[in-house]
This record gives C-alpha cells, structure tokens and sequence, in this order.
C-alpha cells in the first residue's frame, strides 16, 4: 500500500540523489525547492485576543507560497487555491515567526475533452506548496510548528513543470498525501 509507494518515490529519487549529473532532467529534489524568512510579530497585527491575527499569517505563507512557486517554475505563477491551512498555536506579539516552504508535488499540463460539447479543455501545469509557520524562541533553543498552509498555483505561460522527488519517507508520505489530494480534485473537475 502506502508504504511501497512511498519506497517507489524514494527509489526513483535516488539517482537524483547521488548522481545528480547523470540524474533525469524533468525532476528536482524536494530539498532543492526550499525558500524560508523570518520575522517579528508586532503589535499592529494583534487581534481582539492580543494575538497574532491569523490573515497576517496567512498573507506571509502565501507571498513565501508564490516566490517559492516562480523561483522554482521560472514562470509567473497563478494563485488556484488554498487547500488548507492549519492553525496549530498561537502567535503572540514579540515572537520570531519562521516560514519554511518547499514545493510538494506538481501536475502536468492535462488536456480533456468536455463530453456533453465536445469542447478541449487545457489545464496548465501547476505548482503546489507547503508552507510551515514555527514559533521560533532563540533563547529557549525551541521551535514549535503554530501553522501549517497548502497553496496551489497554475503555470499559464509554461507548457512543462519538473516533477519533485523526495528525499526521505517523510517527504514522500507528505508528497503522497499531496498527490492524492490533487487525484481527488481531478476526479471532481474535468
């Protein structure tokens, strides 16, 4: 099941890995794909709870989301959606917030045709990213995950996007529980 896909994508992965230069051209490592920033919580951004208000996280994932998605497709990126976003713990003024992103998985160019006229139906290539937001406490040397944020992004000006290739198990359940996801929605929209 799970478990020997997870050790196809590891295995695919692995001339990537050590043989970068005689590797498959269409995929890149997950690793590679990583962007990251830091900042400071002020006080402007408090909500009526003297927290961080969670449309400041949000904005920050989403501008990491989109570098992210243009630095690795070369292409300018389309905002398609927000899958999820997972507010985990709170945010307060004062605290150094760390956002991590990587690309998880992407989807080929598909071109359908509409039954019901006959009609071609192109969907360009597209791009999705995990942001994960950390509380980040220097002095304390601790971290803890406050949110986590999927964004997915279409490439109308390119016709291919590499494909990502994990690094590790838990990269390739991440990948995997991405892929599904995008399966579940392809099912839904022609």
């Amino acid at each position: 099941g799970n478990q020997e896909q997870i050790n196809a994508l590891l295995a695919e992965a692995e001339p990537v890995l050590r043989m970068p230069a005689l590797a498959n051209n269409d995929a890149v490592l997950l690793s590679a794909t990583r962007q990251g920033n830091a900042f400071v919580t002020q006080p402007q951004h408090r909500n009526t709870q003297n927290r961080i208000f969670g449309g400041l996280l949000m904005r920050r994932a989403y501008e990491l989301a989109y570098a992210t998605s243009f630095l690795f497709a070369g292409s300018r990126p389309h905002f398609v959606d927000v899958d999820r976003v997972d507010f985990l713990a709170p945010v307060d003024v004062g605290d150094l917030l760390k956002l991590d992103s990587c690309v998880l998985h992407t989807s080929p160019k598909r071109v359908a045709k509409e039954a019901s006229r006959g009609v071609l139906i192109v969907r360009p290539p597209e791009v999705h990213v995990e942001v994960i937001a950390s509380v980040t406490k220097p002095e304390a040397r601790s971290s803890k995950v406050s949110n986590t944020f999927s964004f997915s992004f279409s490439l109308p000006d390119a016709d291919h996007v590499k494909r990502v290739l994990p690094t590790s198990s838990d990269e390739a359940a991440r990948m995997l529980a991405r892929a599904k996801v995008e399966e579940e929605a392809a099912r839904v929209m022609p």
